[in-house]
């Protein structure tokens, strides 16, 4: 047999071989999602968003991600943030997309949390197009609480602000202070503890006993 036929099949086989992985990770990934697993509904969303083991669809990867959403899974909540923002399985919607984000940064850590305050602060300051300086504002001084450069963008941005916008903005910025507190005291509170070990002792006759 020639040498390159022989290379052909190599790789076809290959390929078959991770073809079947892949469609054999879709279906353990399928079946976790179906349990309610949130990671997993995230994954499998991802998968049908980029068409990875299976064909893409985006209002499949979208109903996928709004189960997780539902599970308080803070990136399905950017993900499915990002379906509405550009229209990819559901209606393009842009108070939906904005309202998917707030519910992510009120949710996430402090890192995440950091790079999604910059998110809504490029839809409300974007460099080109109409501005919402109050709403822009508000974000961008959430992020100088720990960033030199937003201090310095907030100062720009005030500039062009009228002292009433930035009343607002500043009351704003409280607000959502606020409630990013009390949301993340009741995210620390509803987390499950680890169950207690259970103690052994050694009945007289040798063997260990569960209490």
């Amino acid at each position: 047999m020639p040498r390159l036929s022989v290379l052909l099949i190599v790789c076809c086989l290959s390929l078959s071989s991770i073809a079947l992985a892949q469609t054999s990770d879709i279906q353990a990934l399928q079946q976790e999602a179906e349990q309610g697993d949130a990671r997993a509904q995230y994954l499998l969303g991802s998968a049908y968003r980029e068409g990875k083991g299976v064909l893409q669809d985006y209002k499949e990867a979208a109903t996928w991600y709004r189960k997780a959403v539902d599970q308080d899974f803070v990136v399905a909540i950017k993900a499915l943030a990002l379906c509405y923002e550009y229209g990819r399985g559901v209606p393009k919607d842009q108070v939906k997309a904005v309202e998917l984000y707030i519910q992510a940064w009120m949710l996430a850590d402090e890192q995440e949390a950091e790079y999604v305050a910059n998110t809504l602060e490029q839809t409300f300051l974007p460099l080109g197009g109409s501005k919402d300086y109050v709403q822009g504002y508000a974000w961008v001084n959430i992020q100088a609480i720990t960033s030199e450069d937003s201090r310095d963008y907030r100062d720009r941005v005030s500039r062009k602000m009228t002292p009433e916008q930035i009343d607002k903005g500043q009351k704003l910025s409280r607000e959502l202070m606020a409630k990013r507190k009390q949301v993340q005291a009741e995210k620390a509170k509803n987390q499950v503890a680890p169950p207690a070990l259970k103690k052994e002792t050694v009945p007289a006759s040798g063997g260990t006993v569960s209490e």
